[in-house]
């Protein structure tokens, strides 16, 4: 009798044991969705709740950046089926794991699954390559776990140093396309990059302070005694444009209609073929000239000067007393100028 008690006893530990042993399931994951991307730096990570013997269960959680966890983030223990993740790395993949405490009693890890966090910030506007105002409002996606935006504004991706193979000052640039671009400076520098830097021979050793493109095969500088030359596609070539004056700088409305402006309130005028002077009824110098089109020409220069040409004369302003260096214009309503 003894010996049956014995066995019934034997099966019952054994059955408690077994229970007791598998009464705790690992947690099943919710989300993020496994394998997900673009996820924000602060995430909420969820699971399902599971069922235990006591009434007080709770999850541990775990988050790592190597598939063996061996460095993970832990998180203090929680009753709730969601934590908050913060602080995560951009463009960093994240996996995570979750796992149940019933008393002394730990469930198995979850799957293990594993989310993408965004690489950086969508910009709304101004939408790329667009033609925009010097005030500009920029807008961007709002990103949630972030302390601040830094913004910054730059005429390139990012600034480097070339070397272009000489020593001597640049004194003015052009861009005639996203892959072509090049300048001018002392001693009759000229040089531009079509995949590599090269310099040219500009047929003069005057130093050349402005140069402006109507097309890859017309280009013109001036600078130093009233040089000017021209670029044919090929070549460069002097021109004599009637003055012994230093100018400044060039531009062109189109290829029949273009101005240089320089020492003395010095204005030509380019027609096709012909240089000539034209009178903008200043003497001081200027710096700077552009051609909005061949009927709206903008010029500036020394103590505030500025002239206006609008198809048949110069008058004149002076919005300041500063130097003024530099005109841009995007329209015929919209245009700057720096000191």
């Amino acid at each position: 009798m003894k010996n049956i008690y014995l066995v019934v006893f034997t099966l019952l530990m054994s059955i408690s044991i077994s229970f007791g042993q598998s009464r705790v399931y690992a947690p099943e994951l919710q989300s993020p969705e496994n394998g997900v991307d673009g996820q924000m730096p602060a995430v909420e990570l969820n699971w399902y709740a599971v069922t235990g013997s006591g009434l007080d269960i709770q999850y541990e959680v775990q988050l790592s950046v190597d598939e063996a966890f061996s460095n993970p983030i832990e998180f203090p223990l929680t009753n709730v089926t969601a934590i908050n993740a913060s602080d995560l790395k951009f463009g960093t993949t994240y996996l995570w794991r979750v796992r149940a405490h019933d008393g002394s009693e730990v469930s198995d890890w979850s799957e293990v699954w594993s989310f993408d966090v965004l690489k950086t910030v969508d910009v709304i506007q101004p939408s790329d390559g667009s033609v925009v105002n010097p005030q500009v409002e920029m807008k961007w996606e709002m990103i949630e776990g972030v302390n601040f935006y830094e913004v910054l504004v730059d005429t390139l991706y990012s600034w480097k140093r070339e070397d272009i193979g000489t020593d001597n000052s640049v004194r003015a640039t052009f861009v005639l396309n996203a892959n072509v671009y090049g300048g001018v400076g002392d001693d009759g520098l000229v040089f531009f990059y079509d995949g590599e830097w090269m310099l040219g021979e500009s047929g003069t050793t005057k130093d050349l302070l402005g140069v402006y493109f109507v097309a890859d095969d017309n280009g013109w500088a001036v600078g130093k005694s009233g040089t000017v030359i021209h670029y044919d596609g090929t070549a460069w070539s002097t021109v004599d444009a009637g003055t012994g004056d230093d100018l400044n700088s060039v531009s062109f409305a189109d290829a029949n209609n273009g101005w240089a402006v320089g020492k003395g309130g010095t204005v030509l005028y380019y027609n096709g073929t012909d240089w000539t002077e034209q009178d903008a009824g200043v003497t001081k110098d200027l710096y700077s000239v552009f051609a909005v089109s061949a009927t709206d020409v903008w010029a500036a220069g020394k103590s505030g000067t500025m002239v206006h040409f609008d198809g048949s004369a110069w008058s004149s302003e002076t919005p300041g007393s500063k130097d003024i260096l530099s005109l841009w214009f995007n329209s015929a309503t919209d245009g700057w100028a720096s000191a």
